[in-house]
């Protein structure tokens, strides 16, 4: 039968305001497979928790919340005092006025869900935004850019909003030198959506013979590069040095660089033979795509209770992190009037307190259970 959760401080921690549905947290029957459990590390510190061992259970009940569905999973042992428990709330996708027009179904699907945030813009998994701008030793140079998101778009920066990755999973951005011919021509950057690593190609020296370049690093650490010149495999390695005997027109370098995280770039730079001592390069950074979310649908809270019983959570501006549902099922439990689905999910947050005092927890996977009507 239904057990209530004798916790009472877990409603006073967790509830602010609701109209719950439930009187208490129900229980969910743990003697049949398969179990709930979290595993992570929490600040470098192994945590592993399964419902069913040293005292600890999932719970589950949902709330509406400001016109919003609002379920709960919480991995807790039953002491007075909730320590070292893990807690995710998750917000349903529409307003409703009762727990009746509740429908939880919109809400689970496979893939990365977005954090709550308490200024109601949702960043979108997947959805960036790009400032693509000009960095060269030369002072100020007319300029020309090509992106996805326009052409000929002139001006010292270029912006690419809300690029998917779904749907580019790698993008271009090519600057052209729009004044004369007094410098490199054109620069193009090929990147992998999202990735956290870039880097450039310098030009040492441009003679009439050669030329002399070099890949290097702006984030991340370079594994290997592949050098080609106009289409021809040119050699491996940090340093290109390569004969332009005869080249009496531009002519392209391009370096394919990989990392050793597994990023990978591609930088191709249109070069003049003998042309003036000058370096054209592209510098860029992005971030998650917001949409406003004033009732943040859909989204999700990840709450950590440490050994003392501090609260930790991922709700606040901007939090830092991904959440992914790797697969859902429905879960029959026998003792609970309620319905509820079980889904198996991974991770990564840092959470904050109160106080402003953080915590990271990494690694994240597990298997929950939540509470809906």
């Amino acid at each position: 039968m239904k057990k209530v959760f004798p916790l009472f401080s877990i409603l006073a921690m967790l509830i602010i305001t609701s109209c719950k549905e439930d009187e208490g947290l129900s229980q969910s029957s743990f003697s049949e497979s398969p179990r709930f459990y979290v595993n992570a590390t929490v600040n470098g510190l192994p945590l592993n928790l399964t419902a069913g061992e040293l005292g600890y259970q999932m719970y589950t009940n949902f709330d509406i919340i400001d016109s919003v569905l609002v379920m709960h999973g919480t991995l807790a042992a039953d002491t007075p005092e909730v320590k070292n428990a893990l807690r995710l709330s998750i917000r349903g996708a529409e307003l409703v006025h009762t727990a009746s027009q509740a429908q939880a179904g919109n809400v689970f699907n496979t893939g990365p869900l977005p954090w709550q945030d308490p200024t109601g813009l949702t960043v979108l998994p997947g959805h960036y935004d790009y400032v693509f701008t000009a960095d060269t030793v030369n002072g100020h140079i007319p300029l020309v850019w090509n992106s996805p998101a326009s052409n000929s778009y002139y001006g010292d920066s270029c912006r690419v909003m809300g690029i998917n990755s779904k749907m580019h999973n790698t993008f271009t951005v090519e600057m052209q030198s729009a004044g004369p011919l007094s410098c490199t021509p054109s620069v193009k950057h090929t990147i992998r959506t999202g990735q956290q690593s870039k880097a450039q190609i310098h030009v040492h020296n441009n003679s009439n013979s050669g030329i002399r370049a070099e890949a290097q690093t702006r984030i991340g650490r370079i594994q290997n590069v592949s050098w080609e010149v106009d289409g021809q495999a040119a050699g491996q390695g940090l340093i290109l040095n390569y004969s332009t005997v005869g080249f009496t027109v531009s002519y392209t370098v391009k370096a394919t660089i990989n990392f050793e995280n597994g990023d990978q770039e591609i930088i191709e730079k249109v070069i003049l033979p003998g042309g003036p001592a000058c370096d054209l390069n592209i510098d860029y950074s992005f971030q998650g795509h917001k949409i406003e979310n004033p009732h943040n649908l859909k989204t999700i809270e990840l709450q950590y209770f440490d050994e003392n019983g501090k609260l930790y959570t991922s709700s606040y501006p901007n939090a830092i992190g991904n959440f992914v549902i790797e697969s859902i099922s429905d879960y029959n439990d026998e003792a609970s009037e309620h319905k509820h689905q079980r889904f198996s999910f991974s991770g990564h947050a840092i959470l904050k307190n109160a106080d402003g005092s953080t915590l990271e927890v990494s690694n994240i996977f597990g298997s929950f259970a939540v509470a809906h009507p």
